[in-house]
């Protein structure tokens, strides 16, 4: 069994267990599908769409079927959480993409006063023939894809932008949640990976931070601005030991590194900010680390 333990880390300072007791909770709906091709792998709670007051929650299916000739790219579903209904689909657009592994609420990016989000297909390929290049695209929150929005797209083979997706806040001053991704390869097979911050206005690279051997694409979290500078600081998870890597969104540089918090052998898994709990005006966060 796999075991996980919640901490509250206030920045740079010190850990606190997250330990409250269950609290009775009442089930209010079952969503299932059935097809056994990823059901509910990404969940996103958006807008009230329907206008009966309550947010409805985005599904995706990475591996649902779509139809003969398409195949299985994966698809994301708008359920409304009073009765559990498809509100609206939306599938990938090849087959085997992925689409849906990844979702991020970016905020309302085309001034329409609806948020909009960002679904991500790390296994979409190149028409021309490059294989795993991964894709982004920008779509409204009632899933219909944003006419000339940004669509950021990888450009090495088996890149697969897209592993990880997440607003990281406004990075290049345009007023709009950017985006944190990350690539598995982007030169040679000889690199583990890249962490990409990129406009959801253009889809161009802001900034970029090159993992070295110990730290894998596929773990990278926003995590606030832990360095007081006025961007949002993320986390990579290193191997030999285990441990979490804080680095400066800003300048690559590394802020500070985290080992496993018990004598057990622990690797980070997942983080999210937590706001400032101490009020010492810079953000903490919570880190999950699972058993091995």
């Amino acid at each position: 069994m796999i075991q996980k333990s919640a901490f509250i880390y206030t920045t740079l300072v010190a850990t606190l267990i997250l330990a409250a007791p269950a609290q009775s909770q009442r089930l209010v709906r079952t969503l299932a599908d059935g097809s056994n091709r990823s059901f509910g792998w990404s969940l996103l709670s958006v807008g009230d769409l329907d206008g009966d007051g309550r947010q409805e929650l985005l599904v995706s299916t990475p591996g649902a079927f779509a139809s003969a000739s398409l195949g299985s790219p994966g698809r994301v579903e708008i359920f409304s959480p009073v009765t559990g209904a498809v509100l609206g689909e939306q599938f990938g657009k090849q087959d085997g993409e992925n689409f849906g592994l990844k979702m991020a609420g970016m905020g309302d990016l085309d001034g329409d006063g609806r948020a909009d989000v960002a679904i991500s297909s790390p296994s979409w390929d190149q028409p021309s023939g490059l294989s795993n290049l991964g894709k982004i695209r920008m779509y409204s929150a009632a899933l219909d894809q944003i006419a000339g929005w940004n669509v950021v797209t990888g450009s090495t083979l088996a890149a697969s932008i897209g592993s990880q997706c997440y607003a990281i806040g406004d990075n290049d001053g345009d007023g709009l949640n950017d985006i944190l991704t990350t690539s598995s390869s982007w030169t040679t097979f000889s690199y583990p990976g890249r962490v990409d911050i990129r406009s959801s206005a253009t889809g161009q690279r802001i900034r970029f931070h090159d993992l070295d051997t110990n730290a894998p694409s596929d773990e990278a979290v926003p995590l606030g601005d832990l360095d007081g500078d006025g961007n949002n600081d993320y986390g990579v998870r290193v191997a030999d030991p285990y441990r979490l890597r804080i680095v400066s969104s800003a300048t690559g540089s590394v802020i500070h590194e985290l080992l496993a918090p018990s004598s057990d052998p622990r690797a980070p898994s997942g983080g999210v900010n937590w706001g400032d709990l101490n009020h010492d005006a810079v953000d903490d966060f919570a880190v999950v680390w699972r058993s091995l």
